[in-house]
């Protein structure tokens, strides 16, 4: 079992977190743990939710893994100390910090699983015409909200929800999920072929900074939780060969 005041104190700290928060404005050069953001996803959003495993996280070393230039939000224990792998269908996504949106992009069919949100936060108004000078946070597998494309968001605002396909397909669905990517004032433009990844949100972000709980062989079917024990997944999302701590 979980320890409620552990997770009730995760919120409470995020709480006092934003009263010495400092704003991101167009002088900020690159994302920091104190400056006035928060998670994407708001956790009350999801049932018996206690913390994030970070089964897929940043790694550009490709002589470890694949690189992976952001954060999956994929999955999470809960109260009960179970592994779910997946989140809820239709889960709200949220802006992590004031700002414009810059960018979307809204696939139709099976193109629509890459569907997504940018948002460029600290915008330089002297520098309209250059494209990537505030930070950028940009969120993928992630239906847009409808009207969205320029607007200003505050931090916390819906800006879409996640992309879930409706009908079962052969092989599997389409894991329900969040990746979030960051980059820092003038390292981005909308190719992400040019994208400098130098960011890595578990390093940026409360509630994964403190909250995160490590995994071995991340971002791959079998995987474990050393401090956790062994137990089965609740919530798969057609992934049925996933394996927490040797158990299905």
């Amino acid at each position: 079992m979980v320890d409620m005041p552990e997770v009730l104190g995760q919120a409470q700290g995020r709480t006092e977190q934003r009263q010495t928060a400092v704003p991101i404005t167009p002088d900020t050069p690159e994302w920091e743990p104190n400056l006035d953001i928060a998670l994407p996803i708001d956790t009350r959003d999801i049932p018996d939710f206690a913390g994030w495993v970070n089964w897929n996280g940043f790694n550009l070393d490709r002589s470890v893994r694949f690189e992976h230039d952001g954060f999956d939000f994929a999955a999470y224990y809960t109260t009960q100390g179970q592994i779910v792998f997946g989140l809820p269908k239709g889960l709200p996504i949220r802006a992590m910090a004031d700002g414009t949106v810059a960018n979307i992009r809204h696939g139709e069919g099976k193109m629509a699983y890459y569907s997504s949100v940018s948002i460029e936060h600290g915008h330089n108004a002297a520098k309209m015409s250059t494209v990537g000078s505030g930070l950028l946070s940009d969120y993928v597998h992630v239906i847009p909200a409808e009207g969205i494309m320029g607007q200003h968001v505050s931090i916390g605002d819906v800006i879409g929800h996640l992309y879930a396909e409706d009908e079962p397909r052969e092989g599997g669905n389409a894991l329900v999920h969040l990746h979030l990517s960051m980059y820092n004032r003038d390292s981005w433009v909308y190719d992400p072929r040019s994208h400098n990844r130098d960011v890595d949100p578990a390093k940026i972000l409360f509630g994964l900074t403190d909250h995160s709980v490590p995994v071995a062989e991340q971002g791959r079917a079998q995987f474990s939780v050393p401090s956790l024990p062994a137990m089965p997944i609740t919530n798969a999302h057609g992934f049925s060969n996933i394996v927490v701590n040797n158990t299905k």
